[in-house]
């Protein structure tokens, strides 16, 4: 399994090289003690209505450790995580090929950027499920489950689960979808995948990097977009 992550791009300086948070702050002289997010063109753009970006989010971790060749124990340090992302020309998407940690890290770390404004995308996932593209429901998973004092998440497994009752009583009492598994129908290739509740996809299959932009994109054409609000 693959994730990616979506946000949605309100403004986007296609001619930046290379950009850093910690210089847009106007930080430099204190770049080593604060975590920051860095990203630049990759070399090589062969991606058809892309470009193609690395980057790395830095992140605080409270954990006990020793670097080689001290014996000085840290309480702290700052995790990097290095990945790619990619902005779509067409849909004005950015396209995060990371994780649900470092996709907010990210997120949070551009928030306050001149040159670059995103915005995350909350699903509706009752309009999902009634999409004639989503060929069948295989998993739905629910959180905020009312008096439910020692269940945080209830999972539903199988055919036609959002037709269940105990299925549908649990959402009149309140509980929220916070993502599930369903077969997509792209260009009549059944591909199975997960959508989650902050915008992520979840590709199951190991899919060519242009084979899964482009199913990505239609996920959102048809999933995400006609019935996303914006956060």
């Amino acid at each position: 399994m693959k994730p990616y992550y979506i946000l949605r791009s309100i403004k986007f300086d296609e001619n930046i090289q290379k950009y850093s948070t910690v210089q847009q702050a106007g930080m430099d002289h204190i770049t080593n003690d604060n975590p920051k997010t860095t990203f630049q063109k990759t070399d090589l753009q062969i991606l058809d209505n892309f470009i193609k970006y690395d980057f790395t989010s830095e992140m605080n971790k409270n954990s006990k450790g020793r670097a080689y060749g001290t014996d000085e124990i840290f309480e702290s340090f700052i995790l990097i995580k290095e990945d790619k992302f990619y902005f779509s020309h067409q849909h004005e998407l950015i396209i995060l090929a990371t994780n649900k940690e470092t996709f907010n890290k990210f997120h949070e770390h551009m928030a306050d950027s001149e040159e670059f404004k995103f915005e995350k995308i909350e699903i509706d996932f009752a309009e999902i499920i009634k999409n004639k593209k989503a060929l069948g429901i295989e998993s739905i998973w629910v959180g905020e489950i009312p008096e439910e004092t020692h269940v945080s998440t209830v999972s539903f497994h199988g055919c036609k689960i959002e037709d269940s009752n105990r299925y549908e009583e649990i959402i009149r009492e309140g509980a929220k979808i916070k993502n599930l598994s369903l077969i997509y129908d792209h260009n009549g290739q059944q591909e199975k995948i997960m959508i989650t509740k902050q915008g992520g996809i979840i590709v199951y299959d190991n899919i060519l990097e242009s084979d899964v932009l482009d199913l990505i994109e239609d996920i959102y054409k048809n999933l995400l977009l006609p019935n996303l609000e914006i956060n």
